[in-house]
């Protein structure tokens, strides 16, 4: 594992150290938490270091904790939440989606080599994290905020099926991207309000259906998406991880029907506060200009395909091999 593991490692030290520069030098957020995210971040880079040095079972150990802090875990979740609700521009839509792929792509491959007190303990922390992200999502009244602590709440359930099974099958690679595209996706909306009205919470802003109708229907589509229903990625990854063979249910599927009740209630409140509440009329309304209407309409086009993707595709290997049988009459000889 360390010598497959030394690319990999290199690669997500950069992304962590580069994303805890840029919190360095950015003075938007409140400074505790830019603080803690930057603490955590570096706290990061010296796991991934200290894998390529140490010796199994520290090596495993470490790499996982690494891993840990970019597909967020609780209590390492505070360098994701800082550089997706801290960051300026486009950069939390990003990021949203490419920390917790570099983290997952090297959790499947070390998490077979990881003891299984560790696992056990990651497991539960998954749990803790899905509750808890779910709870402090629902007391947001910063819509960056509402959708961080909620794809944390996504994310740990992603967490507690791979300690659970100790597998990758392809549907948790489907089920990562559309939580990652859908919160994505949701923040970049958030950034197109954000560019016009500033950073403010959701009771400045409702009422926008009428005046902004582009917006409209690609936050609804969007806010459905990150719900987890069906056509969208989440909903089929989760289903489909779920009735993977490798899962036998167990108490902890209780946790997640909880955590997508919660959802339900403060990603429609997020999508329904905004639209159809009292509509400003002293602000100027702009809908979606090209630019963000294509980036809007490519995310929940990604989330759609990864929905409606036919089964066969997960898939890995070839196929079985098929024998055809041909009935003819024999051959008539005298």
């Amino acid at each position: 594992m360390r010598g497959s593991s030394l690319p990999s490692s290199a690669s997500r030290n950069i992304a962590l150290a580069l994303v805890a520069l840029l919190l360095s030098v950015q003075g938007t957020i409140h400074k505790p938490a830019a603080w803690w995210g930057i603490g955590v971040l570096c706290f990061g880079v010296l796991s991934f270091a200290t894998a390529l040095l140490a010796v199994p079972p520290a090596s495993s150990l470490a790499f996982v904790v690494g891993c840990a802090i970019a597909l967020p875990l609780v209590p390492f979740h505070h360098g994701y939440l800082a550089a997706v609700m801290g960051l300026p521009g486009n950069l939390p839509a990003f990021l949203a989606l490419l920390l917790p792929v570099l983290g997952f792509h090297g959790l499947r491959e070390a998490i077979p080599h990881v003891p299984d007190v560790p696992v056990q303990a990651a497991a539960g922390l998954a749990l803790a994290g899905t509750l808890y992200g779910s709870l402090k999502a629902l007391a947001q009244a910063r819509p960056a905020a509402r959708i961080a602590y909620g794809n944390l709440a996504f994310l740990s359930i992603l967490w507690w099926y791979l300690a659970e099974t100790r597998t990758a099958p392809p549907q948790t690679a489907v089920y990562l991207s559309a939580v990652g595209l859908a919160g994505g996706g949701l923040l970049l909306a958030w950034y197109a309000l954000r560019a016009r009205y500033g950073d403010v919470d959701l009771r400045a802003l409702s009422g926008l259906v009428r005046p902004m109708p582009r917006f409209a229907v690609a936050l609804s589509l969007l806010a459905l998406a990150a719900l987890g229903l069906p056509p969208f990625g989440v909903f089929s990854g989760l289903v489909g991880m779920l009735l993977a063979p490798s899962y036998t249910a167990t108490g902890g599927l209780v946790v997640v029907v909880i955590a997508w009740l919660c959802a339900s209630w403060y990603v429609f409140d997020l999508a329904h506060h905004l639209l159809f509440g009292q509509e400003r009329t002293t602000l100027r309304h702009q809908d979606l200009r090209g630019p963000e209407s294509t980036s809007l309409a490519l995310a929940i086009a990604l989330l759609l395909m990864l929905g409606v993707m036919p089964p066969r595709l997960y898939e890995s290997g070839p196929a079985p091999l098929q024998r055809t049988v041909t009935l003819e009459f024999p051959a008539w000889t005298r």
